[in-house]
């Protein structure tokens, strides 16, 4: 009489586990089947169209100016709107963006945590990372994201500095807060600052030198929308806390006493993200130097001793959802589905 199988024997034969376990060693394989279960959806399509063409430029609504302090996209996408328009230009500026944020993701964890690289960028999947990225094209998020991952694998002064800007240069507020918040968690050293000084006069330069004049700032629109964001805040706080990390709260919960800095960086990320419509979008990329750290100390712990939670984690990428305003998102499917049909009927 054979002796029964151990239950953690059962349970890595069922299928469901062994696609977990497949995906723990293809990754990079969660981002297209977010894109298939998720959609993607666009922003500021107009903007691109306008600014791309014309970079040096002032948007001609000043109500959309403060998009000038986030200028990358549009610099990148000029050549592109020259010589083949800005349609075209938008799908190769921003899928090239999901490239080059994958190419980073992978450099970020290959030199942070070697042989546990797999791991460290499921846990950044794990996080509503995956639905800002992509249900905001046409934002330079993915370019901001893809720097601030380089810098952080990074070594080299000039490098850290030029990446630094770029971060800044992809959104002014929040990349001066990521990699203020990075340097005060240790993720990255103090010269780092150099980079963000660099991005601070390279956006100075740029709209006192090369615009006609300086755009309207993202706190003169801001504050128009400010009671609005307090309010879906104030209606939904239990939501809108548990939706800050999603399901990476399952990593933080376990990573292990985390240090009053990084609990003071939480309290002032959600404060901030609080008086924003975009309340999971300026969350997550605020948050990026506190994952990294809950990462650090999660794949501290000895390999030979993982967490339970381990072995269904590329699970976790697939539990997302975005709050803007009052309102909750996920998939986009359904409403890209619809436009296609609408579009066959016609």
């Amino acid at each position: 009489m054979t002796a029964p199988h151990h239950v953690s024997d059962v349970i890595e034969r069922t299928p469901l586990t062994r696609c977990c376990a497949w995906l723990r060693n293809r990754p990079l394989l969660v981002i297209p089947l977010f894109l298939c279960l998720y959609g993607y959806g666009t922003i500021d399509t107009e903007a691109f169209r306008i600014l791309s063409a014309a970079p040096l430029t002032l948007h001609p609504d000043p109500g959309r100016q403060f998009l000038q302090f986030s200028p990358v996209v549009y610099f990148l996408g000029y050549p592109f709107t020259q010589v083949l328009g800005a349609t075209w230009s938008f799908a190769i500026v921003m899928g090239g963006g999901l490239v080059v944020f994958a190419a980073a993701l992978r450099q970020f964890a290959a030199v942070r945590y070697g042989d546990r690289q797999g791991d460290a960028m499921l846990m950044v999947f794990a996080t509503p990372l995956l639905i800002v990225l992509t249900q905001y094209l046409g934002k330079s998020d993915l370019f901001m994201v893809s720097a601030f991952l380089l810098l952080v694998a990074s070594s080299g002064a000039a490098a850290q500095v030029a990446l630094g800007a770029i971060v800044v240069l992809g959104h002014f507020e929040m990349g001066l807060l990521m990699l203020v918040a990075a340097i005060v968690l240790g993720i990255l050293p103090r010269r780092a600052a150099l980079g963000a000084i660099a991005g601070v006069v390279l956006l100075y330069g740029y709209h006192h030198a090369l615009l006609p004049a300086v755009p309207q700032s993202r706190a003169t629109v801001g504050t128009d929308f400010l009671s609005e964001a307090l309010t879906a805040v104030m209606n939904t706080p239990v939501l809108h806390l548990i939706f800050t990390f999603g399901a990476f709260w399952i990593c933080v919960l376990t990573a292990g006493p985390l240090g009053w800095r990084w609990r003071a960086a939480f309290v002032a990320t959600l404060a901030l993200a609080s008086a924003t419509l975009d309340f999971t979008r300026v969350f997550t990329l605020l948050a990026l130097p506190m994952i990294i750290a809950v990462i650090d100390r999660v794949l501290a712990h000895p390999a030979d001793r993982p967490p339970a939670w381990l072995a269904v984690l590329p699970l976790l990428a697939f539990v997302q959802v975005h709050l803007l305003s009052g309102y909750v998102f996920d998939s986009r499917i359904p409403e890209i589905a619809g436009r296609l049909i609408e579009r066959l009927a016609r």
